[in-house]
This record gives C-alpha cells, sequence and structure tokens, in this order.
C-alpha cells in the first residue's frame, strides 16, 4: 500500500468528519500515546473494492478513545502552531490527536466475483446491485482517477432505479443507506443501459428505455425491473455482469490470509457447480417463452406478451404470489392482472389450487 498525498485530504477528513464517523484502525480501546510508526490510520472507504485510509503523521493521541463506538460523535480539526489538532467527542468521552500532515493510503481490489446473497430471490440481480453501489462509492469518495474508463460508465448505473435497491436490495431493509431522490433516472444511465441494451440485441428493453427515458416515471422503472427477472432477456444481465467483471479484473484479488483464502475458494468451487447445473434451467426457460407465445396465440412484442410471460415468471419463482404483489411486480393494475390470468386459464396454461388466500398457483403447460 502506498502513501500517495492530495491536498484535499484534508477535505477528505472534514467530509468523515461531517458524516459523524472517526474510527481507527490498529489501536486498542482506550489507546492513548503514539504507534511506533507515529502514525495514526482513520478509515476512510472501506468496501470490496477498495480499502483507504487517511494517515495522521506525527500523531499523539490523548484522552479516551473508544473501538468500536457508535453513538453520537462531534468532531472538528484546527490550525495549532506548525501542526494540526483533531477534538472528538464520542458521547460523553473525549479524545485529541495532535498531528503534523494528512496522508492518503489507498488499495484497489477486484470485486468483480464478490457474492453477497443477504436477500434471497434474484441473487444475480441484487449481487449487480451491489457491485454498482460500490463502485459509485468508489466513484464519489475517491474520486474517477482512482477509476478505469468501463468503471466510470458503469458507476452511472447506481441512478439506474430498475437495478437499484428498490427493486434489488442486496442487504435487508434496515442496513440500506439511503441515496437523494432513489427514484430519479439519470441520462448518463439511461445512456450506458442503452448501450448494453443495443450491444445484446434487446429489441423490448431499448423500446423499454425509450418510454423511460421519456417519461421518467415510477411505472416504467417497474416493468423495466420485472425485464431483468425474464428468461427472455438473460443475455442482456450476463453482459452486464460480465461488463462488471471485467471493468474489476484489472485489480488484485483480496488477500485475507491462507485460511480464508481457501474457505473462499472452495465456495466459489461449489457456486460455479451449482452455476452449471442451472444452465439447463436457463435454456428450457427460453423454449417455454417461446411456447408460450405460439400456444397463446400472441404477437412477440407486444405488451400483453410480455405481461403474461411475466406472470408466468412470478410464478416460477413464488407459487403463493398474490394478485396484488404480481401487479406491483409488472406495474399494472390488479384489475389487468386478473384480466390475463383469466386468459391463462382459458388457455390452460396457468390453474389455481386451493382457496384464494391459502392456495397456489400451477403452471400446466403440456
Amino acid at each position: 500500500m502506498q502513501d500517495i498525498f492530495f491536498r484535499d485530504n484534508f477535505e477528505k477528513l472534514n467530509q468523515l468528519l461531517e458524516q459523524e464517523q472517526c474510527e481507527f484502525t490498529g489501536i486498542p480501546d482506550g489507546f492513548a500515546g503514539q504507534t511506533p510508526d507515529r502514525k495514526l490510520r482513520l478509515i476512510y472507504l472501506m468496501n470490496d473494492c477498495a480499502e483507504s485510509f487517511l494517515v495522521l503523521e506525527n500523531a499523539r493521541m490523548t484522552g479516551c478513545y473508544k473501538s468500536g463506538y457508535e453513538g453520537p460523535l462531534e468532531a472538528s480539526v484546527e490550525k495549532q502552531g506548525e501542526g494540526y489538532v483533531l477534538v472528538v467527542h464520542q458521547g460523553e468521552s473525549l479524545f485529541t490527536v495532535f498531528f503534523d500532515d494528512v496522508l492518503f493510503e489507498c488499495q484497489l481490489y477486484d470485486y468483480g466475483n464478490v457474492g453477497h446473497f443477504w436477500v434471497k430471490k434474484y441473487e444475480n440481480l441484487r449481487v449487480m446491485e451491489y457491485q454498482i453501489a460500490i463502485l459509485r462509492d468508489k466513484y464519489d469518495y475517491l474520486g474517477e482517477e482512482f477509476c478505469n474508463e468501463q468503471e466510470k460508465e458503469l458507476a452511472m448505473l447506481r441512478d439506474f432505479p430498475p437495478l437499484n435497491y428498490l427493486f434489488y436490495p442486496s442487504v435487508p431493509e434496515k442496513y440500506i443507506v439511503p441515496v437523494d431522490n432513489p427514484w430519479e433516472v439519470s441520462g448518463e444511465a439511461l445512456d450506458v443501459m442503452s448501450k448494453i441494451a443495443e450491444e445484446a440485441e434487446d429489441r423490448r428493453l431499448l423500446k423499454a428505455l425509450h418510454e423511460y427515458r421519456k417519461t421518467g416515471n415510477a411505472l416504467m422503472a417497474r416493468k423495466i425491473a420485472a425485464i431483468f427477472r425474464r428468461s427472455s432477456h438473460v443475455e442482456t444481465v450476463h453482459l452486464l455482469a460480465e461488463k462488471i467483471r471485467q471493468a474489476a479484473e484489472e485489480y488484485p484479488v483480496r488477500d485475507f490470509g491462507s485460511e480464508q483464502n481457501t474457505y473462499l475458494q472452495d465456495l466459489m468451487q461449489k457456486a460455479r457447480k451449482k452455476k452449471e447445473e442451472n444452465v439447463t434451467d436457463i435454456v428450457t426457460d427460453n423454449v417455454t417463452d417461446a411456447k408460450l407465445i405460439k400456444i397463446l396465440n400472441l404477437s412477440e412484442n407486444s405488451k400483453k406478451t410480455e405481461r403474461m410471460l411475466g406472470i408466468i415468471e412470478l410464478i416460477k419463482k413464488d407459487e403463493n404470489i398474490s394478485v396484488t404483489e404480481m401487479a406491483e411486480s409488472l406495474g399494472v393494475t390488479t384489475r389487468t392482472i386478473k384480466r390475463d390470468i383469466g386468459y391463462l386459464k382459458e388457455m390452460k396454461v396457468v390453474k389455481r389450487e386451493g382457496t384464494a388466500k391459502s392456495g397456489k398457483w400451477i403452471i400446466s403447460i403440456e
């Protein structure tokens, strides 16, 4: 990890303190005095794609530092003589750090194969939501000079609601860090997604993105979010995932130590095996889409066809799904869903087993 000096290091420090963040690494609870190298490392941005610290040079701490403190925090930095003083209130406790300068240390890592399955269903989309979110943090907090050209484009997808935490959160709700105006789509994000859809020759998605660019409303966001779950758009999803992997692969893989590295390698091997087992399922789904269109006597690119296939896809994922949940997922009214399901029942593609409250949906394609 190399020491790098930036004139905005004090801005980074103030930004951190304004967010009530002040966590040092490598010192115990109640520490006071100086470390052997006379440096104190303050965690700046730490996630799967970057590990960075603000390094206080020739630092000396007085008072009582509470490691792992999570309460209210007040802090300030001031010039004092030839150096600086950092004063931090951790609740009723106080500690002070006298230092000469602030350096910045940063190491970037390959995040293209990370997988966090904190929330079940649509894990491939949730992983991309996580990867895009941490990449955007890297772009925003470290600066675009820490990103390659492909990353600069992909980071814009944080402002693409159909792929953000509104639809595919990678963590439970209580851990979500909200952004301003999460429903607002940016022109840059639409440009990036349209470029990917065009490369994948995904005409339906391109058409939906064109409409989304004109309206920018939540209804279109819901429709596009549903499109990403459809097996007929799997190539577009795979292409985006591959672009994220390619953008990240120029960085080294994080070293967690021999024991943990072995454990992670075993998990990756199991994941690859599971992925190979699922390839047949994906192909079967694609055949089913084509078969359904023929059975239902629908045109290939109509909105009705898209809804019908969307309903089938939702039932495959959850046989207990309600009409209301289907309507919310596909961005239409419950009346529309009930009408579509009536047609699917009439064509003997879907049937209901049990009561309205405790029953389940069954797909019966022969």
